[in-house]
């Protein structure tokens, strides 16, 4: 049973790779957040450290994150030993789960051209200025430092950055979706002038490895299945704003029971396998009730694929992309979740409540009430 919660993690860090480089947030200002940008630009290289815990679980799980332009990544989970390495502009993943000596190696379709090109400074600068604060000068284990606090979706956050340099020295982020399960996150131990070798970010799978090769594609109906996983774990009306974070906490949802301080071991198997089996049907399942590693692995392709299409969404349709679903439940027919308006278009893609999709003309789209203007964020001086 242990392997097969083992082997959930390895398919769901797949997508979480995916997710992280996709949209990972960082920090954009026309003050110290310009300044910062202007001392990464040329940075070519960067390593740092991603902490992440979550209520109730008594370990956190720690990974090394490697960087190198243009657009490569590797990632490296010690304790769940998986090592994740990505090709961007490649359109490649591969990931070595170390325990079982398998490689999963993933050709990445259908991405946007914005995410394939994109360098380390791309990866900060998406945090939007207009929902963070500078809160002062502050110590930080001995370093002077400017601190900021700042919203990114279903995310709060805190960033420290070194006020000599311009430079990040730590990033603190907290799930907001459910104060039961919340997750933290956390990235410091950044070095800006480390000297990878380019051996860090090989693709050549170790000997011995058993192989399995999938392809992911960033299409629509990707990102709907994942909306449809989404109303299915949660019971809940879709949230009034839907982000990489709620992406993410799918992760939360299959493998964390509610109260798992005070639930075995074997409890939470069986939690993880019912709520697999929710998600998969009895597909899912081999004759002996377990669940099949060819259903996990397509889970983790859709979902990945979701995930990508969801950047899609939000860089290349940006300007007619929309999320309208806050307080729409699952199998609502009439209610939209979101829509978009595909490049020579003449109508808008429509998500429904029910997971349908149609084809919607400008004028017969819902009118949704504009948000009320939030204060003016207070910057550094």
């Amino acid at each position: 049973m242990k392997l097969m919660r083992y082997g959930v993690a390895a398919a769901l860090a797949i997508a979480a790779g995916i997710a992280l480089v996709l949209t990972q947030g960082g920090f954009n200002s026309q003050t110290a957040f310009a300044d910062m940008m202007e001392q990464v630009r040329d940075v070519q290289m960067l390593s740092f450290t991603l902490t992440v815990e979550r209520e109730g679980e008594d370990e956190p799980v720690f990974m090394q994150v490697y960087a190198m332009n243009p657009g490569r990544y590797r990632l490296e989970a010690d304790t769940m030993g998986i090592v994740q390495i990505m090709d961007m502009q490649e359109g490649r993943m591969v990931t070595l789960v170390g325990g079982q000596n398998k490689a999963i190696i993933m050709t990445l379709e259908g991405m946007p051209e914005s995410v394939m090109n994109q360098d380390i400074v791309a990866q900060f600068s998406q945090l939007d200025e207009d929902h963070s604060q500078y809160t002062g000068e502050e110590d930080l284990d001995g370093i002077n430092t400017h601190h900021y606090t700042f919203e990114q979706g279903p995310m709060i956050g805190e960033l420290w950055m070194n006020a000599a340099t311009n430079l990040p020295v730590k990033i603190e982020m907290t799930s907001m979706i459910d104060e039961a399960s919340q997750t933290f996150i956390t990235m410091d131990n950044f070095n800006w002038s480390v000297d990878l070798d380019p051996a860090l970010f090989s693709m050549e799978i170790p000997e011995g490895y058993e192989r399995l090769e999938l392809d992911v594609v960033a299409g629509e109906d990707s990102f709907v299945y994942v909306l449809k996983i989404w109303g299915t774990l949660s019971n809940e009306p879709f949230p009034a704003d839907f982000g990489s974070g709620h992406l993410a906490y799918l992760n939360a949802m299959l493998l964390q029971p509610p109260d798992s301080e005070n639930t075995t071991q074997e409890e939470i198997e069986a939690w993880v396998v019912e709520k697999l089996t929710s998600v998969l049907g009895e597909d899912g399942l081999d004759e002996d009730g377990n669940l099949r590693e060819e259903a996990l692995m397509e889970f983790s392709t859709e979902i990945a694929g979701g995930a990508m299409f969801f950047a899609t969404l939000g860089q290349e349709y940006a300007d007619t992309w929309r999320w309208v679903g806050g307080g729409v439940s699952a199998g609502d027919a009439q209610s939209p979740l979101c829509w978009w308006q595909p490049e020579d278009s003449d109508t808008y893609r429509v998500v429904y409540g029910d997971f349908s999709i149609r084809d919607v003309a400008p004028e017969d789209l819902p009118d949704i009430p504009e948000p009320e203007p939030e204060s003016e964020p207070q910057l550094q001086p």
